[in-house]
Protein backbone atom coordinates (compact mmCIF):
# COMPACT_ATOMS: atom_id res chain seq x y z
CA UNK A 1 0.00 0.00 0.00
CA UNK A 2 2.95 2.36 1.05
CA UNK A 3 4.49 1.24 -2.51
CA UNK A 4 1.18 2.70 -4.22
CA UNK A 5 1.08 5.93 -2.48
CA UNK A 6 4.44 6.96 -3.82
CA UNK A 7 3.97 5.69 -7.34
CA UNK A 8 0.52 7.86 -6.76
CA UNK A 9 2.53 10.69 -5.10
CA UNK A 10 5.18 10.40 -7.78
CA UNK A 11 2.99 10.49 -10.60
CA UNK A 12 1.15 13.77 -9.58
CA UNK A 13 4.81 15.61 -8.65
CA UNK A 14 5.84 15.14 -12.46
CA UNK A 15 1.81 17.18 -13.59
CA UNK A 16 2.80 21.20 -13.41
CA UNK A 17 0.00 23.38 -11.26
CA UNK A 18 -3.12 24.35 -13.66
CA UNK A 19 -2.18 27.55 -13.66
CA UNK A 20 1.46 27.26 -15.15
CA UNK A 21 0.02 24.91 -17.61
CA UNK A 22 -2.94 27.20 -18.78
CA UNK A 23 -0.27 29.90 -19.88
CA UNK A 24 1.34 27.52 -22.45
CA UNK A 25 -2.30 25.59 -23.16
CA UNK A 26 -3.12 29.22 -24.27
CA UNK A 27 -0.15 29.86 -25.99
CA UNK A 28 0.04 26.76 -28.00
CA UNK A 29 -3.26 27.87 -29.62
CA UNK A 30 -1.97 31.12 -30.92
CA UNK A 31 -0.30 29.67 -34.31
CA UNK A 32 -4.02 28.03 -35.09
CA UNK A 33 -5.95 31.00 -34.36
CA UNK A 34 -3.03 33.15 -36.82
CA UNK A 35 -3.45 30.48 -39.10
CA UNK A 36 -7.54 30.94 -39.38
CA UNK A 37 -6.64 34.75 -40.20
CA UNK A 38 -5.36 34.02 -43.62
CA UNK A 39 -7.35 33.82 -46.56
CA UNK A 40 -6.54 30.15 -48.12
CA UNK A 41 -4.65 28.22 -49.29
CA UNK A 42 -1.87 29.21 -46.97
CA UNK A 43 1.36 29.36 -48.19
CA UNK A 44 3.48 25.91 -47.97
CA UNK A 45 5.94 28.24 -45.91
CA UNK A 46 3.08 29.79 -43.55
CA UNK A 47 1.88 26.11 -42.93
CA UNK A 48 5.74 24.83 -42.23
CA UNK A 49 6.05 27.81 -39.40
CA UNK A 50 2.83 27.23 -38.21
CA UNK A 51 3.72 22.98 -38.05
CA UNK A 52 7.37 24.08 -36.28
CA UNK A 53 5.32 26.18 -33.36
CA UNK A 54 2.96 23.93 -32.90
CA UNK A 55 5.48 20.92 -32.37
CA UNK A 56 7.27 23.71 -29.92
CA UNK A 57 4.20 24.17 -27.97
CA UNK A 58 3.66 20.69 -27.63
CA UNK A 59 6.65 20.18 -25.59
CA UNK A 60 5.53 22.61 -23.31
CA UNK A 61 1.74 21.53 -22.52
CA UNK A 62 2.58 17.56 -21.77
CA UNK A 63 2.15 16.85 -19.27
CA UNK A 64 -0.91 18.14 -18.46
CA UNK A 65 -2.19 19.13 -15.38
CA UNK A 66 -4.52 16.60 -15.27
CA UNK A 67 -4.66 12.66 -16.93
CA UNK A 68 -8.25 13.40 -17.56
CA UNK A 69 -7.45 16.21 -20.52
CA UNK A 70 -4.71 13.78 -21.71
CA UNK A 71 -6.35 12.48 -24.32
CA UNK A 72 -7.82 15.38 -25.56
CA UNK A 73 -4.96 17.37 -25.45
CA UNK A 74 -3.11 14.84 -27.36
CA UNK A 75 -5.97 14.41 -30.34
CA UNK A 76 -6.10 18.60 -30.31
CA UNK A 77 -2.00 18.56 -31.49
CA UNK A 78 -2.35 15.45 -33.88
CA UNK A 79 -5.19 17.12 -35.57
CA UNK A 80 -3.47 20.74 -35.97
CA UNK A 81 0.11 18.68 -36.55
CA UNK A 82 -1.63 16.71 -39.03
CA UNK A 83 -3.71 19.47 -40.73
CA UNK A 84 -0.68 21.68 -41.02
CA UNK A 85 2.03 19.01 -42.53
CA UNK A 86 -0.44 18.35 -45.36
CA UNK A 87 -0.71 21.99 -46.05
CA UNK A 88 -3.72 22.01 -46.67
CA UNK A 89 -5.20 19.16 -45.90
CA UNK A 90 -7.38 17.83 -49.06
CA UNK A 91 -10.52 18.87 -47.38
CA UNK A 92 -9.34 22.34 -46.38
CA UNK A 93 -9.27 23.84 -42.81
CA UNK A 94 -12.87 24.15 -42.08
CA UNK A 95 -13.37 20.71 -40.15
CA UNK A 96 -9.81 20.84 -38.95
CA UNK A 97 -10.89 24.15 -37.06
CA UNK A 98 -14.44 22.41 -35.80
CA UNK A 99 -12.66 19.96 -34.12
CA UNK A 100 -9.89 21.78 -32.75
CA UNK A 101 -12.82 24.40 -31.09
CA UNK A 102 -14.59 20.89 -30.10
CA UNK A 103 -11.32 19.42 -28.62
CA UNK A 104 -10.28 22.94 -26.90
CA UNK A 105 -13.67 23.33 -25.39
CA UNK A 106 -13.92 19.89 -24.29
CA UNK A 107 -10.53 20.71 -21.96
CA UNK A 108 -11.71 24.15 -21.07
CA UNK A 109 -14.99 22.28 -19.82
CA UNK A 110 -13.06 19.65 -17.41
CA UNK A 111 -10.79 22.41 -16.45
CA UNK A 112 -13.54 24.79 -14.79
CA UNK A 113 -15.36 21.79 -13.63
CA UNK A 114 -12.79 21.35 -10.97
Amino acid sequence: MALAGLVLGSCVADRPSQDDWLIAWQGSQVPVDTARLFDPPLSNEQCQDTLAQLREWRTQVEPTPDRTIDRAVREWFQAAEESFFECPPDDGFEATFTELDRLRAEVDAALTSD
